[in-house]
């Protein structure tokens, strides 16, 4: 065994990866920004709320929609757009260091877009992508039989 393949030896990080490694980062804190929005916003249409009861409006006042439509333009950002970028830029950050996927993608409620997660290794990736191709095709495959010998968890 060469010792650069010993566990216990640290991988350098190439700068592809290591860009990638930043755009994970990136990407938690976008998310954690934006929750931190979303209560802003949703504190918004709580004072809405309160005035519209205490000036005994029936109805909510066009104040308190507009807050609650930015709401859940926020909250679906972060849910869908962020939550599966972000997926797909672990899957391939984890491919890249030669980590399985069932350590890195456990609860699994959904496919992957292995359509992003191709990207950003065509993106963040060594240049020759051809290689690299059929090995990512073997380490999804391993990792599928692998996810079928565990008991779910959900």
């Amino acid at each position: 065994m060469d010792i650069m393949d010993h566990p216990k030896v640290p991988r350098r990080h190439t700068p592809g990866i290591r860009r990638l490694k930043v755009k994970v980062k990136s990407l938690a804190s976008e998310a954690m920004i934006i929750r931190r929005e979303e209560r802003k916003v949703m504190a918004g249409a709580d004072w809405a709320a309160r005035r519209d009861l205490a000036n005994n409006w029936n109805t909510m006042s066009s104040e308190r929609v507009e807050y609650l439509d930015e709401y859940h333009r926020l909250h679906h950002h972060r849910k869908v757009d962020v939550r599966q970028e972000a997926r797909a830029a672990l899957i391939a950050y984890a491919f890249l260091r030669g980590r399985s996927l069932v350590a890195t993608d456990v609860v699994v409620r959904c496919r992957p877009n292995w359509q992003r997660v191709v990207t950003n290794i065509n993106t963040f990736g060594p240049a020759t992508w051809n290689d690299e191709k059929s090995r990512f095709e073997e380490w999804v495959r391993a990792s599928n039989l692998a996810k079928e010998m565990r008991p779910h968890l959900t």
